[in-house]
C-alpha cells in the first residue's frame, strides 16, 4: 500500500458519515513550531487517522502520529534521537462552545473547534500532539547518557572559618556605658 500525504485540513462531519480514514505521512519540515524544538529536522511523521460517529451519535476524529527526532541532551549536550508517540480522539464542536453546558463531550474525547467552513486543521492537531509529547528537559536513559560518569561540579565553595565581626558590638559598648 502506498504512502499518501495527510490533508491539511479535514471536514469532520462529512469524513465521519462515510468512515474515512487516512493512513499517511506528514513532512516533519512542514511542522515548524515542532522543528524550532530539534537540531535535524529529516524524515517524516507517520499519521494514521479515523473518522466516524460513535455509539452516542457523536462525530470523531482519532488516530496516532509517531515521528523519530533529533534533541539535545540536556545533561550532556549530546545529540540524541527520541521516538515520539501521539494518541488523539477528538470531537469538533462549534467555535466558543467549548466551555458550553450543552456540549459536554464524554471524557474519551477532547473538544476541537471547527473553522468557518466545518473544518479542522489537520497537521495544526498533529503538531500540537506531538509537540505535548516532546520531554520539558530531553535527556539519555541515567544508564546510557555520557554525563554519567563524570563529576559534575562546577566550582568548589570555600570554607572559612573566619568569625565575621558583630555589626551590632558598637551598640554594645553604648549600652555598658
Amino acid at each position: 500500500m502506498q504512502k499518501l500525504k495527510i490533508p491539511v485540513t479535514v471536514d469532520i462531519k462529512k469524513a465521519a458519515q462515510h468512515e474515512i480514514s487516512y493512513k499517511g505521512y506528514i513532512v516533519l519540515s512542514e511542522l515548524k513550531r515542532l522543528t524550532q524544538s530539534l537540531t535535524a529536522v529529516q524524515g517524516d511523521v507517520d499519521v494514521n487517522v479515523e473518522t466516524g460517529k460513535d455509539q452516542q451519535g457523536l462525530n470523531f476524529l482519532k488516530g496516532e502520529a509517531q515521528v523519530k527526532v533529533a534533541t539535545v541532551c540536556q545533561r550532556c549536550s549530546e545529540d540524541m534521537t527520541l521516538d515520539l508517540t501521539a494518541s488523539f480522539a477528538y470531537s469538533p464542536v462549534k467555535p466558543g462552545a467549548q466551555d458550553d453546558e450543552d456540549n459536554q463531550l464524554p471524557d474519551w474525547y477532547d473538544a476541537i473547534e471547527i473553522n468557518e467552513f466545518g473544518e479542522v486543521d489537520l497537521r495544526k492537531l498533529i503538531e500540537d500532539e506531538l509537540i505535548l509529547c516532546l520531554p520539558i528537559i530531553p535527556s539519555h536513559e541515567a544508564q546510557d547518557c555520557p554525563a554519567t560518569g563524570r563529576e559534575m561540579t562546577w566550582g568548589e565553595i570555600e570554607e572559612v572559618e573566619e568569625e565575621k565581626p558583630n555589626p551590632f558590638a558598637v551598640l554594645e559598648q553604648l549600652k555598658r556605658k
